[in-house]
């Protein structure tokens, strides 16, 4: 059944990149069971699907990236390992403290144990704080942006806000003009070469429409 939704899709969307139509399809398939169902499910299926199925892809993948770079990261820095405490190498019983030296009392390593614990609790609230700010920075910016309002909670979770290196406002930059690019790129690989219908079915005006709407930057390009 995949097979033919992804022939349907094919035909319809003649040029876009087989890969985001295989996954499309691959979605599709789940729910169509049946060959009489194919041509309602593929009528149902606009530039705007291909967009949003792209762009639910991108941000999934970005947003599981940063999640482990941060757990991996936070785990180093307090010596942790899947969540627990690595434990330090036991100590000989029968060592004893060198000459000279006193053997730490078990009430000083229990405060030290809670000022560490303390620590690195205050340290994650700090981080939670920032992270807070950069985020509503980073919301802020999307929102000034080009990028269509339905699109900022999904893409807000691209931005890495731990990126010392690129700043959010070049973040948000590039992911506009990524957006737009994505875009143009799904419009160009779906006209014919001679500026006729897309795919048999969309015709000019209703694409001149889907560029007013979609991407008004195109025209001033």
């Amino acid at each position: 059944m995949k097979q033919k939704l992804l022939e349907a899709l094919k035909t319809k969307f003649n040029g876009v990149q087989d890969s985001i139509l295989d996954r499309v399809a691959d979605k599709m398939a789940k729910t169509v069971t049946t060959e009489d169902q194919i041509e309602t499910a593929i009528s149902g299926v606009t530039f705007d699907t291909l967009l949003q199925s792209e762009t639910d892809r991108r941000t999934t993948e970005a947003s599981e990236t940063a999640r482990k770079n941060a757990l991996k990261e936070y785990e180093k820095k307090h010596n942790l390992k899947d969540g627990k405490p690595i434990e330090k190498p036991k100590k000989d019983p029968e060592t004893k403290p060198k000459e000279g030296e006193e053997e730490e009392p078990e009430w000083a390593k229990r405060l030290a144990e809670k000022l560490a614990a303390q620590e690195a609790r205050l340290e994650k609230q700090e981080k939670e704080k920032e992270l807070s700010t950069k985020r509503s920075e980073a919301a802020e910016l999307l929102k000034a942006s080009k990028i269509p309002e339905k699109l900022h909670k999904n893409w807000l979770k691209r931005i890495d806000l731990d990126d010392e290196e690129t700043s959010i406002g070049d973040q948000v930059k590039a992911l506009e003009e990524e957006h737009l690019e994505l875009k143009q790129d799904l419009i160009n690989e779906s006209t014919d070469g001679d500026g006729g219908q897309q795919g048999g079915e969309t015709t000019d005006s209703e694409m001149e429409a889907f560029l007013d709407d979609e991407i008004p930057l195109a025209k001033e390009s």
